[in-house]
C-alpha cells in the first residue's frame, strides 16, 4: 500500500458528496482517483482502547455530560442514513472496559439515534485464529471497495489515514468485518 494520509475531517465530506479532491469514499477506481459517487455503506472497525480526545472525555470523567461536540457528526449521520446509506460500527473491546470505552458506551446512544448501527464484541470472544488485517489498526471500509486505515501516535492522537483500494487488503477487511459483525452484540442488547 502506498500511504496517503488524510485528516479525519476530510472523511465526512466523502459520505455526503460525490466528487471531491480530497479522497476517501467507497467507489473510487483507484486510491489516487477521487470517487465518482458517494458511498452506499461505511463500516468502521475499532480495536483501540483509547484515542486522544480533548475536552468531552475529560469533562465526562469529571461527571459533566455534554454531547454537543457530537452535533456535526450526528447531523452528517442523519443526512447519510436518511438518504438510504448504511453506517455500521463494530467496537472490539476489552472487558472490563477502560474509562475511555465506558465513555464511548455512554455516548453510543447518540450515534444510534443519528442512524448508525453499533455492535460490541468483547475481545475475549474473538476467534483464536483471527488475524486482523492492516496490522490491527482501526479502519473504515467504504462500499467494500475502498479502505481508510487510521494511524495514531503513541498517545492515541490521530495522525491521519492511509487510503487504499488494493483488492487483497480490502477483501481481508471485508472478511473480518463480516465475521465481527456476525459475532458482535447490538448496542441495545450489550451490557458492559
Amino acid at each position: 500500500m502506498t500511504p496517503r494520509i488524510r485528516t479525519a475531517r476530510r472523511w465526512s465530506s466523502r459520505l455526503t458528496a460525490g466528487h471531491h479532491s480530497s479522497p476517501p469514499s467507497r467507489a473510487a477506481s483507484s486510491a489516487t482517483e477521487p470517487p465518482r459517487s458517494a458511498p452506499r455503506a461505511a463500516s468502521p472497525h475499532r480495536t483501540r482502547a483509547k484515542w486522544a480526545e480533548d475536552g468531552p472525555y475529560e469533562s465526562w470523567l469529571r461527571g459533566s455530560v455534554d454531547n454537543s461536540f457530537m452535533v456535526p457528526w450526528t447531523q452528517l449521520m442523519k443526512r447519510v442514513t436518511g438518504s438510504g446509506k448504511t453506517v455500521r460500527r463494530v467496537r472490539v473491546v476489552t472487558e472490563p472496559h477502560s474509562s475511555y470505552i465506558q465513555w464511548e458506551y455512554a455516548t453510543a446512544h447518540v450515534n444510534v439515534a443519528a442512524g448508525e448501527s453499533i455492535r460490541w464484541l468483547p475481545r475475549h470472544k474473538l476467534h483464536e485464529d483471527l488475524v486482523f488485517p492492516v496490522a490491527g489498526n482501526d479502519w473504515w471500509l467504504f462500499d467494500d471497495k475502498l479502505l481508510a486505515v487510521g494511524h495514531f501516535d503513541d498517545t492515541g492522537r490521530v495522525l491521519g489515514s492511509e487510503v487504499t483500494d488494493d483488492p487483497e487488503t480490502v477483501a481481508a477487511c471485508v472478511r473480518v468485518r463480516d465475521l465481527l459483525w456476525a459475532s458482535a452484540v447490538q448496542h441495545s442488547e450489550y451490557t458492559p
